[in-house]
């Protein structure tokens, strides 16, 4: 990369979304696992409710529709958050 050059990141919205969306890469990548648990605290304290929880532990699999914004919106953004902190 040149020096001049910069790195962006561009963030996906609503609708690539599905049940268990980064699971392989929670339960081995530390760093990955890390943001999320943090962002999820964070979450959990606004909507008392854990995004890991409906992401990945709720029963549900990837052919169940998962669009309820609530979690959807914050589940998006913490994936690709957590994905951009990661090396």
């Amino acid at each position: 990369m040149k020096n001049n050059q910069k790195k962006i990141f561009l963030f996906s919205g609503q609708g690539g979304q599905y049940f268990e969306m980064g699971k392989a890469l929670y339960n081995e990548n530390k760093i990955f696992k890390r943001y999320m648990d943090n962002l999820d605290e964070m979450i959990g304290e606004e909507i008392n409710e854990s995004i890991i929880e409906k992401l990945y532990y709720s029963g549900n699999t990837i052919s169940n529709i998962f669009n309820r914004t609530l979690y959807t919106y914050p589940a998006i953004f913490m994936i690709q958050y957590a994905l951009a902190k990661t090396p």
